[in-house]
C-alpha cells in the first residue's frame, strides 16, 4: 500500500468523521431545543387556568361593579373598576404569552426563541408592575359615606397612613421589578415561582447551544 492510497484512506475516513460530527451535533441541537420547547410548553396549562379564572373572576366582579355604581359606593366602585382594568390586562397577556409558545414550538432558530423568551418574560414584568400599582385600592374599596361621616381623627390618621404606605408600595415595585434588577436577591426573592425559573432554565439551555454553533 502506497502514500497515495493511504491518503486516501484517511480522507475518507477525516471526511465520514466529519459527516458523523455533524450529524452528532445536529441530533444534541434537537434533543436540545425539543428539552427547551418542552420546559416552556409546561407553562402552557398555567396559563390557560389563569386565563380561565379571570374570566369568571372578572365576570364576579364587573356584577359588583354595576350594583356598587347603582348604590352610589363610589370607592367601592372605582376601586373595582381599577382591579377590573388590571385583571384583564393580565388575562390580554396570558393569551398573547399562549400564542408566544405556539410561535416557539414552530421555530428551530435559537435566536427566535430567545427573543419570544425575552419578549414573554418583559410581558410578565409589565403584567405585575402594573398590577402592584393597584395596591391603594385595597384600603379604599371598603370606605362609603357612612364611615367618612363618622370616623374620627385617629381613623383618618390609620386610614391615610395605609393608603399612602400602599401607594408608596406600588410605586416602587413598578419603578424597581425590571430586567436590569434581575440578578438582586430580593428580586430573585420575589421571582422564585416554577414559571420564572423555568423561562431561566429553557434559556440557559439556548444559550449553551448558541455557544456551541
Amino acid at each position: 500500500m502506497n502514500d497515495t492510497e493511504l491518503k486516501k484512506i484517511w480522507q475518507n475516513y477525516d471526511s465520514q468523521l466529519s459527516q458523523n460530527l455533524a450529524i452528532n451535533k445536529e441530533i444534541l441541537q434537537e434533543v436540545k431545543l425539543g428539552k427547551a420547547n418542552q420546559l416552556i410548553n409546561s407553562i402552557s396549562s398555567t396559563r390557560i387556568i389563569s386565563i380561565l379564572f379571570g374570566i369568571i373572576w372578572i365576570i364576579g366582579i364587573d356584577s359588583i361593579l354595576v350594583l356598587a355604581f347603582q348604590a352610589e359606593g363610589y370607592f367601592l366602585f372605582f376601586s373595582l373598576l381599577i382591579h377590573s382594568l388590571v385583571t384583564k390586562m393580565a388575562i390580554g397577556i396570558s393569551i398573547y404569552h399562549l400564542i408566544l409558545i405556539k410561535q416557539m414550538n414552530e421555530t428551530d432558530s435559537i435566536v427566535e426563541i430567545q427573543k419570544k423568551i425575552a419578549n414573554f418574560r418583559l410581558t410578565t414584568l409589565t403584567a405585575i408592575r402594573l398590577s402592584l400599582l393597584q395596591l391603594p385600592i385595597f384600603t379604599t374599596f371598603y370606605i362609603n359615606s357612612t364611615m367618612t361621616s363618622t370616623m374620627g381623627v385617629t381613623a383618618w390618621v390609620i386610614q391615610i397612613s395605609a393608603t399612602l404606605l400602599f401607594t408608596f408600595l406600588g410605586i416602587w415595585c413598578f419603578l424597581n421589578f425590571t430586567l436590569k434588577n434581575r440578578d438582586k436577591k430580593w428580586f430573585k426573592l420575589f421571582f422564585s415561582d416554577n414559571e420564572w425559573l423555568v423561562l431561566r432554565k429553557a434559556d440557559t439551555i439556548l444559550e449553551q447551544l448558541q455557544e456551541k454553533e
